[in-house]
Order: C-alpha cells, then structure tokens, then sequence
C-alpha cells in the first residue's frame, strides 16, 4: 500500500543481468522518483526465465529495496522484459462508421488486428497502432471526434513464444508482484529516451542489455518494426573471461574500466597493473565482439527500416550504452549520427541502464489518471481485459 496521500505506481525491468524496479509518485511528476531497486539475476539465459524460482527471489529483492526507499511493499507493476523471439506482423483492417469516431471504435479495431492466425506455440503480446486511415486519407494520428464513412488502421501485432512467457509470468507471480501490463523493452525504453522529433525525422533505438540487444524503428513519428537479437553485453564478458583466464566478475570489472579505447592503468583483482601488451589483448578482444556485434545491428536496422530514411541516425540506450567508445564506434559502422539516450531526470537516476525502468512508469502514470488515449497504453488495457495477465 502507499503512505497516505500518494499514489506509488511502480514499473519492473526484468533483464539477463539484472532486475529493476523503479517507483514513482503518482500524484506528482513521473520525474519524481519514490524509490529504486536493483539486484543482479538469477534464473535468467538471453532475456528468458529458465528457473522460475530463481527469477522470483531477484525480482522480489529488487521490489522489497525500492519499496523500502518508497515506504511501501511493491505489489502491483508494470513489466518490462528483453523479449527475445519477439516477432511484429503489420494489419491494417477498417470498419464502417455511422457517426464521429470514438473510442469504442479504437477498441474494435484493434480487436480486429489481433485476429492474427498464429502457430500454436506463439500468442500477441499487444497491439501498436500507428496510423489511423479516415476515408483513405493517411496519416491520421488521432480520429477521435472526426467524421468519416470508413475509418482503418494500420497496427503493429506484436507476439511472443507462449511458453517463455507464461514463465516469466509465474515467476513474477510467485514473487508476489500483480502485472498491471507487460511490453517488450524494445519499445519501452523509447518512450523514456525519444524525442517527437527524432521519431518524426526516423531513428532507430538500439536498446543494449547482457543478453539481448533490441533494435526499434520509428519514421514519420510512427513505429515501423522491431526486433530482439540474442547477443548483449554479456557476450563480451565471456569473450574476456576466456581470453584473459579470469572470472566473469573481474572481466565486467575489466570491461566497464577499459572500454574501447584505454590501454594502461587497469588493475588487476590482486592489486597488480595489466601490462601495455596485456592492455591491448584487452581492447582488442573487447572491439572484435562488438564490431561483430554492430554489423548484426546494422543488417537489422537495414532489414526493419526498408528504405525508409532515419535522418535522426541511432540512438543507444540499455546498459550495455555505458560501454567507453561505443557511440564513436557504433556511429562509424552504422554511417549514422549516434547519441546515448537516457532518461531527462535528475543524476544519479538517468542513466541509460535506467530507459525501460522509466517508461514502464510513464505508462502506469498515463492509465493511473485516465489520460488521453495512448496506442500503447490502450493496447495494454485490452490485453489486462482479455485474462492474459491476471
């Protein structure tokens, strides 16, 4: 429960490395933060629950520490996951209107775009409008109140491994945390990140985590596509505690210090300084991961834009964004402009580790208090309605 007089909404940021759960004031600005929580995985391969038991214990200890700062118990939150195997299909479907549009129309329609004939092992997640079509005319961004005989839209069906999913559901449940609504981060961590004018202009969100990396697509201020690659930060770790025959600790420590770029003044787990040779081993294996890493991205981006132009280049976000170097380099492969996207709120609690975490609280905030209607918001909403999240 809140203390009195507040409204504690609370988003969950399930990744391969780690757990978030981030609280905020409802009744005030959702820059307002009431607590933070994080504690390392457990239970978790490549953004999927594989112990749920495990998932379970590291999801509650993260809530119990942001709720402890928040003077609350963390119950309820909205949840964000790497969604890896995520797949999105593009409907457009229409209906004909009798009178202006409103949103019972909006629902029906995206009713009709969940009509989607999948293979069994596969269900829709939720439903992203990105365009409505009044009359055939493109581009609609919100037909409510308008007038038109026939009113379409075209939406992004996003849809998930069932199994996978129904995991990761039970094991927020057994941590005894109720889903409020559930989205991929590839698209949560947008809204804490994006500006309107890069989305309008075309961008691409690459959303790095331990052991995914989502890559999104947004052009004419509409979401285009999306797609979660299983490769993450965790992969350079490993690729460094092999070459360097030390452990996963010390080579993330190694990691974090060395980056892309610095050849002297690492220091060893006993004390001891990497020789220059030893330095240089270190960014070498470092780079070659993650140019590896980088042509997939660029491919991907390639594959879900379609020609489309992302005049406002790419924008990194997710924990594996901290890297040393990575913008430059990550700008001279792809041949786009690069920026670190982080959260406009108050340091320490803007990092990019942070995106997801912070739009998943955006979102809680928006149905707390009804506001407009939001594509993403309503598509949750009907997926709370339809049983899958109880």
């Amino acid at each position: 429960m809140a203390r009195k007089g507040k409204a504690i909404i609370s988003g969950l940021d399930i990744g391969t490395s780690g757990m978030v759960v981030l609280t905020v004031d409802g009744t005030r600005d959702v820059h307002t933060p009431a607590g933070i929580g994080r504690r390392p995985s457990l239970g978790m391969r490549k953004g999927l629950v594989v112990d749920e038991q495990s998932a379970a214990r590291a999801i509650r200890c993260a809530a119990d520490d942001a709720g402890a700062a928040a003077g609350i118990r963390v119950d309820t939150a909205w949840v964000g996951f790497s969604g890896c195997g995520m797949k999105v299909v593009q409907r457009r479907v229409g209906m004909i209107l009798q009178r202006a549009a409103d949103i019972s129309d909006i629902n029906n329609l995206i009713n009709l775009a969940r009509q989607v004939e999948l293979p069994e092992e596969r269900e829709i997640l939720q439903v992203v409008p990105v365009e409505f079509i009044l009359d055939g005319v493109l581009g609609v961004k919100n037909p409510l109140g308008r007038y038109a005989a026939r009113l379409e839209i075209v939406a992004s069906v996003v849809t998930v491994d069932s199994a996978s999913l129904t995991r990761l559901l039970s094991a927020v449940q057994k941590a005894g945390i109720r889903v409020a609504g559930l989205s991929v981060n590839a698209l949560t961590a947008g809204e804490a990140v994006l500006h309107s004018v890069e989305k309008e202009l075309g961008v691409a969100l690459v959303d790095l985590g331990g052991g995914t990396t989502g890559v999104t697509v947004f052009n004419d201020g509409n979401f285009i596509d999306a797609e979660v690659l299983p490769v993450g930060g965790d992969h350079i770790t490993s690729d460094l505690a092999i070459g360097l025959r030390v452990s996963l600790t010390e080579a993330e420590e190694i990691k974090r210090l060395s980056g892309l770029s610095s050849y002297a003044g690492l220091v060893k787990a006993d004390g001891g300084r990497f020789t220059a040779a030893d330095c240089r081993k270190i960014v070498e294996i470092i780079q070659l991961r993650v140019q590896e890493m980088l042509d997939l991205i660029r491919r991907t981006i390639d594959r879900l834009s379609a020609g489309r132009s992302l005049t406002a280049g790419a924008v990194l976000t997710g924990g594996g964004a901290l890297l040393g170097g990575l913008p430059e380099m990550t700008a001279r492969v792809l041949g786009l402009p690069v920026r670190v996207g982080v959260p406009d709120f108050p340091s320490p609690l803007n990092g990019p580790d942070l995106a997801a975490a912070w739009g998943l609280a955006g979102y809680a905030r928006r149905a707390l208090f009804r506001e407009q209607y939001g594509p993403v918001s309503a598509a949750w909403g009907r997926e709370i309605k339809s049983g899958l999240l109880k």
